[in-house]
């Protein structure tokens, strides 16, 4: 099977774990249209592993897998190029790529994760079954450390790469304490909207099993699902830092029965609270957690982050607590290619030609079967994009 259609098979078997839980099977028994997967070349079977973590499955099975697999900075296709090769070629026919840009080229080899032998002994044996179930049957080392000193008690702050299961480092322990504690209640704030919507779907699949329940609570919510929420609160609420200080601070008195009973919070994405933000956050932190002294409530801290130098200190600095530092940056991190490109362009309609440029390439990665993310100067550029 040619490898660029191997990997549209792949991005089919991923959406088919996705939506039919077909990741309960041990990935010997994969296979990859006739392939089986353990046949597959490393980069197809790296491709597959990354996208498993992304979505939060330590699968004990896949080292093996990989352990036959030299690495090496590029998979070989049957025409002798490198991945690498074939995406610079496909970027130069649709014109996103021309002679006179300036491109240089990175890479970066695997390292591969650490397993803890099982889940921490205290977690509670639902919460574990659960995370079996979501295809988790044993956690990361770094997994393993961070719930292991929250179920202590501790507030914490776990900084790991991209993709590498801080969802489910804060959602065992909060699952945890609210199985522990019926009524009680958790508060997960997010810098953005589409974050929280991205992690809900995870926290609710691991809540299901365990009578769990989470909602939003954010500008979009309608009025009616407001007085609802504040009303019969779920277990868990997924907010921001507007409504944070507009509605949990500003309105607090109709949150009485929700933050007396708020046993845990998260903070995701720590990094995106500094500057003139981050100086705010720290400030309404603050408030915050005073607000929950003075009404008996005591909740336990998790922040996590991705790409933060400095995570112990800027964790102390915006919640005002001292928290402990569990860290996964030289431990854990995917098989890597970079290429920056500095395209030449002339001044003259330069934002059109951006455009076309940012357009091309995206394209010339689609059909590579490759996931594309796009970053774009403004909201209307990216719109401009799309519709085009």
């Amino acid at each position: 099977m040619p490898e660029r259609d191997v990997a549209a098979e792949v991005l089919k078997g991923l959406q088919e774990v996705r939506e039919h839980r077909a990741g309960r099977r041990t990935l010997r028994e994969w296979r990859v249209g006739a392939t089986p997967l353990s046949e597959l070349g490393p980069e197809v079977v790296e491709r597959i592993r990354e996208n498993l973590e992304e979505s939060g499955a330590a699968v004990p099975e896949f080292g093996p897998l990989l352990a036959d697999h030299q690495s090496a900075p590029d998979a070989i296709g049957e025409n002798g190029e490198s991945n690498v090769e074939r995406l610079m070629a496909q970027l130069k026919n649709l014109d996103a790529l021309r002679e006179a840009d300036e491109v240089k080229t990175e890479f970066r080899d695997n390292i591969r994760p650490e397993y803890a032998a099982e889940w921490p002994a205290e977690l509670d044996p639902c919460v574990i079954d659960a995370l079996s179930a979501a295809g988790a049957p044993r956690p990361y080392r770094h997994q393993f450390e961070a719930i292991r000193k929250s179920l202590e008690g501790t507030d914490v702050v776990l900084e790991s790469p991209t993709a590498s299961g801080k969802t489910i480092a804060f959602a065992a322990p909060m699952l945890h304490e609210l199985k522990h504690n019926p009524g009680s209640h958790a508060l997960m704030i997010y810098p953005m909207k589409s974050l929280a919507f991205d992690q809900r779907a995870q926290i609710q699949e691991l809540g299901e099993s365990l009578q769990i329940e989470s909602w939003f609570f954010d500008g979009d919510t309608d009025k009616a699902t407001k007085r609802l929420l504040k009303a019969s609160p779920p277990s868990i609420l997924m907010t921001n830092p507007e409504n944070l200080n507009m509605s949990f601070l500003g309105w607090k008195e109709q949150w009485q029965k929700f933050l007396t009973h708020l046993r845990y919070v998260v903070i995701d994405e720590m990094h995106e609270y500094r500057g003139f933000f981050g100086g705010n956050m720290a400030l309404l932190l603050r408030r915050f957690l005073l607000h929950l002294d003075r009404v008996g409530a005591s909740p336990r801290l998790f922040l996590s982050t991705a790409t933060c130098e400095n995570p112990e200190e800027h964790a102390r600095n915006l919640t005002g607590r001292e928290v402990a530092a569990v860290s996964a940056r030289h431990v854990l991190r995917p098989r890597r290619r970079f290429v920056f490109v500095n395209p030449a362009i002339p001044d003259f309609k330069y934002r059109d030609v951006l455009q076309r440029r940012v357009e091309q390439a995206a394209l010339a990665a689609l059909k590579e079967a490759l996931q594309v993310l796009v970053f774009c100067p403004t909201k209307r550029f990216l719109e401009d994009a799309y519709r085009r």
